[in-house]
């Protein structure tokens, strides 16, 4: 796997996890971030891995459910051809961290922002798992099977769920992803989702 992370950055992560084109006013004066310029935003990556480790992904693989994807330009051609109006995409500069090799810095690889939310999960049937109530009782997570709404995409290929950030995909995403050989992305569907 590889370790990587956002580092000394000014651009809040948590922007790009809205399902929202950039940038927009959240009208709360505490969290201005996503007012932000998108021509501002501070998107470096570090890794203690070297390129050759990760540069035979086109998807940068990350265990965090909701991150944004970050991908290289052949699979940024394939979503602009599928589903341009589905996502922005952001370059990100990718910096080393290893004091064991050399030095390097890429800058072929965009992260994407997913620009549609939907209501995915049917939470009449799925049980969540949830913060305490002294912290707001919001869902975090699935206790058990996770339900999805049929034809939940609304006609998209790419979205995420407006309760867990999930992203969320379409067959057709899925077979051009396959059809093209693309690494470093794993597809499951709703019964496989593990908790």
């Amino acid at each position: 796997m590889l370790n990587y992370r956002w580092r000394e950055r000014s651009t809040d992560s948590l922007i790009f996890m809205q399902g929202r084109s950039l940038p927009f006013d959240t009208g709360l004066p505490h969290w201005r971030a996503p007012a932000q310029d998108p021509k501002d935003y501070d998107l470096v990556l570090h890794t203690e891995a070297s390129p050759e480790k990760w540069l035979q992904y086109d998807c940068l693989p990350n265990n965090t459910v909701g991150n944004s994807p970050v991908v290289n330009s052949r699979t940024l051609a394939l979503l602009s051809t599928l589903c341009p109006e589905d996502f922005q995409a952001f370059p990100v500069v990718i910096k080393n961290e290893n004091s064991k090799i050399p030095d390097f810095e890429n800058h072929d690889y965009h992260l994407i922002n997913i620009t549609h939310r939907v209501r995915a999960v049917d939470s009449e049937r799925t049980v969540f798992s949830t913060l305490s109530e002294e912290l707001g009782g919001s869902p975090i997570g699935v206790r058990g099977d996770l339900y999805l709404h049929e034809k939940c995409l609304n006609d998209h290929h790419l979205v995420r769920d407006d309760i867990l950030d999930f992203i969320l995909v379409s067959p057709e995403l899925v077979a051009l992803f396959k059809k093209e050989k693309i690494k470093g992305v794993r597809f499951m569907k709703e019964e496989e989702y593990y908790h």
